[in-house]
């Protein structure tokens, strides 16, 4: 895990048109995808600079802690952890002691997003929310942020399941140079590539 500064630039959003789920939550996918894919090597290297490398790592130290953490699981099998409305067990995959953490340990950011695609019959997405200090966080602020993350995915899959969407980024053709205009006009022309 690495920290990673995301820029969205929310300024400029058409919040209606994102929260809709229409082109403007396609752009705002695409800008942070693309930020994401500009760390180099995706961020391996960050455990060895920050606490094995005398000459980094008190440099590392001093920075603040990043306020959130989020790990993404990926796509896993088996039995379902738990109910709707029990949340996941500490034995699942989403508790936290199966990723070699003993559920006792403390959080190492103020709040932790995990989640994870279960696939029993069809895949769904799962999530843990956890906070370090809910003296800190009061249990509303922390009730807002589940519901803008459900709300933010709810968009996202409402983008997605319209004809116009795509995902396409520079990144995506890197043997080329083209830039995210040039395949937003090749799209508009052609279709989705």
């Amino acid at each position: 895990m690495h920290p990673v500064p995301l820029r969205p630039e929310v300024d400029e959003w058409d919040w209606p048109e994102v929260w809709d789920g229409g082109a403007a939550a396609g752009r705002a996918l695409k800008r942070v995808k693309e930020q994401l894919r500009a760390v180099p090597r995706d961020g391996v290297g960050y455990g060895l600079l920050r606490h094995l490398n005398p000459r980094t790592r008190d440099r590392f130290a001093a920075l603040p802690v990043p306020a959130f953490g989020f790990n993404y699981l990926g796509r896993y099998t088996g039995e379902r952890d738990a109910g709707p409305d029990t949340g996941p067990q500490a034995w699942s995959v989403l508790g936290r002691g199966v990723a070699g953490q003993h559920p006792d340990t403390p959080l190492a950011h103020p709040v932790e997003l995990v989640a994870g695609a279960h696939d029993i019959d069809r895949p769904r997405l799962a999530t843990a929310l956890d906070v370090r200090d809910g003296r800190l966080h009061a249990r509303c602020e922390v009730r807002r942020l589940a519901e803008g993350w459900f709300r933010a995915l709810k968009a996202l899959v409402e983008h997605a399941g319209r004809p116009e969407a795509s995902g396409l980024t520079p990144s995506d053709v890197s043997l080329t140079s083209l830039s995210e205009d040039d395949i937003t006009r090749l799209e508009s022309e052609w279709g989705s590539l």
